[in-house]
């Protein structure tokens, strides 16, 4: 079952890739999409910029900042990001 749905995610994002032609993917804990996929939205799409983003766990104490931390980085991370999509 489990491999059913990890190829039916990938099915239906190439689908939705295919279909609004996005500029960004951005992909949270995108551990289930294959490599096979991204390369097949890179060729879809050669121009789209894949953003993939782990954050592990927030709520470590070994780690400051905790979910504010993470939460300000990924607000660091966007805002490098839309800068790389205005300069281009």
């Amino acid at each position: 079952m489990i491999g059913y749905l990890v190829n039916r995610l990938n099915r239906e994002l190439l689908s939705i890739i295919k279909k609004y032609q996005p500029k960004i993917l951005f992909l949270y804990r995108g551990s289930h999409i294959e490599a096979n996929t991204l390369n097949k939205i890179r060729i879809l799409v050669p121009t789209i910029y894949i953003i993939s983003y782990n954050n592990d766990d927030p709520f470590s104490t070994k780690y400051p900042g905790g979910i504010g931390g993470t939460l300000i980085r990924l607000f660091l991370i966007l805002i490098f990001i839309i800068h790389l999509y205005i300069e281009n």
